[in-house]
């Protein structure tokens, strides 16, 4: 009988393998043989979690990857990149999963999976998928499911068209030409937090406000403050209203979602809203030169079927 190709003998004992073919590289057979697994990295402001679902720790580029029972639904590209998405389910004790309990982050939060082949001599890892998440549920009652999108899909968003309005259209702080280009940091003012009752939070200014003429100035602003073991990342939330004491000494914050992550002791930084007028911008902000509406434009439309406009 004639042989159509060399018999390739294995035997596999745990993550050790022998093979007596030499015609095929140790990579090949060792996709041949199923024991290519997955390393996954999650970061969030410059700190990285880092996962593998082999059966033991992996090290790799001298980062230790934890063994976890993660798995992942495959990467499928589509032919719209906007529609591409790569599903990571883990356990719901793990400390990125608890993120999502409560109010999720505001920041972006970068996956990257890489593939490895178990004694593979190269040692090679390529990166399979890069994306950033955007949305985690709770599966069931051990695990949570994180979905991550690619970053071409953020990038081929449709944004917003600038058309001309009284009101300016920029968003504040934002910086680089054509924007509004304040400053968040001239204005900010640290506080205390003194009291939590559901959705609002109480609070004492650290030091004496330069503006606390303007009342309702934190209204549309947002807050910061620290969370996680030494306080590693910095949680922003939105303001929708805000009061200030008589003697102007503290007030009280409405948080625009939740006020989980807040307790009372905590020190918070404050940065004021904007009204998206000249008067505000002037007055407030100093900031009139990138003002960015047109406040004289006229209050007749050429268009409304009077021929004398």
């Amino acid at each position: 009988m004639t042989s159509h190709g060399p018999a390739i003998p294995a035997t596999r004992k745990g993550f050790e393998m022998s093979y007596s073919n030499s015609t095929f590289s140790a990579g090949q057979i060792a996709t041949i043989a199923g024991i290519d697994i997955r390393l996954y990295e999650i970061t969030r402001q410059g700190y990285t979690w880092f996962y593998t679902n082999a059966e033991e720790n992996i090290t790799f580029n001298s980062n230790v990857y934890v063994s976890s029972p993660i798995t992942d639904g495959g990467v499928k590209q589509k032919q719209e990149a906007l529609s591409d998405s790569f599903e990571i389910t883990l356990p719901t004790t793990e400390p990125i999963a608890q993120l999502f309990l409560g109010t999720p982050p505001a920041d972006p939060i970068k996956v990257t999976m890489r593939e490895m082949i178990l004694n593979d001599p190269g040692g090679e890892a390529p990166i399979m998928w890069l994306g950033y998440i955007v949305s985690a549920k709770i599966k069931d009652e051990i695990s949570t499911t994180i979905t991550s999108a690619t970053q071409g899909a953020t990038l081929r968003r449709e944004g917003l068209r600038l058309c001309y309005s009284r009101e300016c259209p920029h968003v504040l702080y934002v910086q680089g030409a054509g924007n509004c280009r304040a400053n968040p940091a001239a204005f900010a003012e640290v506080a205390t937090v003194t009291e939590v009752q559901g959705q609002t939070f109480y609070f004492t200014y650290n030091a004496a406000s330069p503006k606390a003429s303007f009342t309702t100035r934190f209204v549309g602003g947002y807050f910061t403050f620290q969370s996680g073991t030494g306080g590693i990342f910095t949680e922003q939330r939105g303001v929708l209203n805000s009061y200030q004491t008589s003697d102007e000494t503290g007030g009280s914050i409405l948080v625009l979602g939740a006020t989980d992550g807040l307790a009372v002791g905590m020190t918070i930084t404050l940065y004021p809203g904007c009204q998206h007028t000249p008067e505000w911008c002037l007055d407030f902000f100093d900031n009139i030169d990138n003002y960015g509406g047109f406040a004289f434009l006229p209050g007749r439309s050429p268009f409304d079927g009077d021929p004398v406009f």
